[in-house]
């Protein structure tokens, strides 16, 4: 029973390359956590970015507000936006395993790779 499969892993494949992957619970990041935790690493800017709708770049798809704008892909190309001065802190931030944005301080989602 493919029911039955799903509750017994924690990946499964639905269908090809659609995939349901079940993780454990985090906050969404919010300025509005108390959390401020500035030590810990992440793969945002390393493996992965967020294009928001307008346009707006930020690390990682956590940021759907786009707090952290790094750029706007409608106004200038990906290349220049990943030379900025921001996104290069964030960048040498996670390498050393600091956090510069306040909004990364409070994502919970980042400690799944502090291990």
């Amino acid at each position: 029973n493919n029911i039955e499969k799903i509750y017994k892993t924690n990946n499964y494949k639905i269908n090809n390359n659609l995939y349901l992957n079940k993780e454990k619970v985090f906050d969404w990041p919010s300025l509005g956590l108390n959390n401020n935790d500035s030590r810990g690493f992440c793969y945002g800017l390393k493996s992965h970015i967020a294009i928001l709708s307008d346009g707006t770049v930020v690390p990682c798809c956590l940021d759907s507000n786009g707090i952290i704008d790094l750029g706007n892909i409608f106004e200038e190309n990906l290349e220049k936006i990943l030379e900025k001065e921001r996104t290069k802190k964030i960048i040498n931030g996670f390498k050393s395993r600091t956090i510069v944005e306040e909004l990364c301080k409070k994502c919970t989602y980042k400690n799944r790779f502090n291990k």
